[in-house]
């Protein structure tokens, strides 16, 4: 679904329902239609899964202020990129430009006591507030507001890609990683392997799904090295990085083993994305971007040299296992470190 589309059905969800909280009012459909469309461009300077307070943004009828209100006119948006405050009111007008309310206030009471149409957001619940009728907003997606689903997009994709590509290794690309075609041990002994076949697969597929973003494998960031994917939304300024690890055992060409990486892979992993992300911050201050870490869990139990096959009880020993702490506190220490995605890879049991 292409954005013009998507932002469409999004409004036909709740311009009939603002319409008749203000008594049937014609001019009540534009004046939704328009708040919607400036909350999304809002939206691109401030990620709502990243702000932890209160965001009540507003149209009047006619474009007046409202009355005792002190608030003082912006110009440039970027103030609201990465922006910590307990609170931010904003006055839209029709053609975009946009007032900062200076004084802090009782929401509540402001909502029920000015004629305007208010959209609220805070901890990832957000409603409507027509003639002080209280509208909630459903948000079935995995974004924390459904006017910046970016990050809904690539989350859907990762899901996907663990279900479609990952478990069975039913991906020409990924399957280059494997020593051999039961999956046992990864391919090793040779330059960025296999780190190289995981990295190609998982770009071209997300190349594929996320439409409108840019997909960059080994991303130059400045630092040590290089991101391993990069995903960028340059019309909703938005980025995704990505490090993905491996576990598991891998083979030398001749079957001697080679690197074997074992879950404390998974810290070191969470670690430097968590550094890729406070160097971001810093280097690029403008940016919006979230850190995804993907663990490609091939662990066997039971490994020996020259193994050709393996049973379920032995393959499948490692497929459950709870990794959490080894990145639990990289998660909890950045707001946009999200939840690592551990795609475990099965083998061809006997």
């Amino acid at each position: 679904m292409n954005s013009t589309t998507r932002d469409a059905n999004i409004k036909e969800n709740y311009l009939l329902t603002i319409y008749q909280a203000f008594d049937h009012d014609p001019r009540s459909t534009s004046l939704a239609s328009n708040l919607i469309k400036n909350i999304g461009e809002i939206y691109r300077y401030l990620e709502p899964g990243h702000y932890a307070g209160e965001l009540l943004i507003y149209q009047t009828f006619d474009d007046t202020l409202l009355p005792n209100i002190n608030s003082q006119a912006k110009y440039d948006k970027t103030f609201l990129i990465n922006n910590t405050a307990q609170q931010l009111v904003i006055q839209i007008f029709e053609n975009g430009s946009i007032h900062l309310i200076s004084d802090p206030i009782d929401i509540i009471s402001f909502v029920k006591t000015n004629k305007a149409l208010f959209y609220f957001y805070q901890n990832r619940q957000e409603c409507f507030y027509a003639n002080n009728q209280k509208i909630e907003i459903l948000n079935r997606y995995y974004s924390a507001s459904r006017y910046a689903l970016q990050y809904h997009e690539i989350y859907e994709a990762l899901e996907k890609y663990n279900v479609e590509k990952v478990r069975y290794t039913s991906c020409a690309l990924l399957n280059e990683a494997w020593f051999q075609t039961n999956r046992i041990f990864f391919q090793g002994g040779g330059k960025d392997l296999p780190e190289k076949h995981i990295q190609i697969s998982l770009k071209e597929y997300l190349s594929i799904k996320i439409r409108g973003a840019q997909v960059i494998r080994e991303y130059n960031l400045n630092a040590s090295k290089p991101v391993d994917i990069m995903v960028h939304w340059p019309e909703a300024n938005r980025y995704a990085m990505i490090e993905i690890k491996w576990l598991g055992q891998s083979c030398h060409p001749d079957g001697r083993f080679a690197t074997s990486y074992s879950p404390s892979r998974v810290t070191d992993g969470a670690k430097q994305l968590a550094d890729y992300l406070d160097f971001d911050r810093t280097d690029n201050p403008t940016s919006i971007t979230k850190g995804y870490l993907i663990v490609i869990n091939g662990r066997r139990r039971g490994l020996s040299k020259g193994m050709t096959d393996i049973n379920c009880a032995d393959g499948l020993y490692f497929s459950a296992e709870d990794l959490s702490s080894y990145y639990q506190s990289y998660v909890l220490s950045h707001e946009n470190f999200e939840k690592p995605f551990i795609m475990f890879a099965e083998p061809k049991c006997r």
